[in-house]
């Protein structure tokens, strides 16, 4: 009897270790999170390439998904920084490389997709520019392609009208809190004096404004003696 009851024991025991050989160790339970809440932190030891091209407000992208194309989209990014992807919101992209805002949207889609593959690209880039405006020949909005100075924008503007204030251009150049701080700049004198080095390098959406001189504001009320004037003189 205690040996029909040792060979059951045994058998049990080996039935037990064979399930367990088939079924293989238990997988851990994946973890649920937020989506997009550690694209941050997966994200902050990737770092910036300083030749890499940093995106910007109003560039327009392209983001394509390998195997899920239903979440391909072409966002442009917002005046806050951001883009709005569909199943998780907005992401950050104003001052991350492609590279980093790749890894940022890989790390929020992974909350429900699985090992997502995508791809980001820059389809048009917001082209930096400044505006000069007031009393100068050609007041508009320009590119600013290389480095430019204001005595350079000016020139570019088709330079001062006859009836402008040389010693009184207003720099206007937004901070980075959003508030917006104004400069005079006395380009006369600079000129005339040569300190080129004062001479303020422009930014991105920076904007120039030339008032009217003094003197041309009342220049029209001033009568303008014609030649019968000349002629009635003893």
């Amino acid at each position: 009897m205690k040996r029909k009851r040792f060979f059951l024991v045994m058998l049990l025991a080996s039935a037990t270790a064979l399930m367990l050989m088939v079924a293989g160790p238990a997988s851990p339970a994946p973890v649920e999170q937020e989506p997009g809440a550690s694209a941050d932190a997966s994200c902050a030891k990737d770092p910036a390439d300083a030749a890499a091209y940093t995106l910007q407000v109003g560039d327009v992208l392209g983001i394509d998904f390998r195997f899920t194309p239903e979440f391909n989209a072409s966002p442009a990014i917002r005046p806050d920084g951001h883009v709005a992807m569909s199943g998780v919101g907005d992401v950050a992209a104003a001052g991350r490389t492609v590279r980093q805002l790749t890894c940022a949207l890989e790390d929020a889609y992974r909350a429900f997709l699985r090992d997502p593959v995508i791809s980001v690209s820059v389809q048009n880039f917001e082209n930096p520019s400044f505006i000069v405006s007031g009393d100068v020949e050609r007041p508009g909005k320009y590119d600013l392609r290389s480095q430019t100075t204001v005595t350079e924008a000016i020139a570019i503007a088709g330079g001062f009208r006859r009836s402008a204030r040389r010693s009184g251009v207003y720099l206007f150049r937004r901070g980075l809190g959003g508030e917006m701080a104004a400069h005079v700049v006395d380009v006369k004198g600079m000129l005339e004096k040569g300190q080129l080095a004062q001479d303020i390098t422009l930014q991105k959406d920076d904007m120039l404004f030339v008032p009217q001189s003094g003197f041309s504001r009342i220049e029209r009320f001033i009568p303008v003696p014609g030649i019968g004037w000349f002629l009635s003189v003893p």
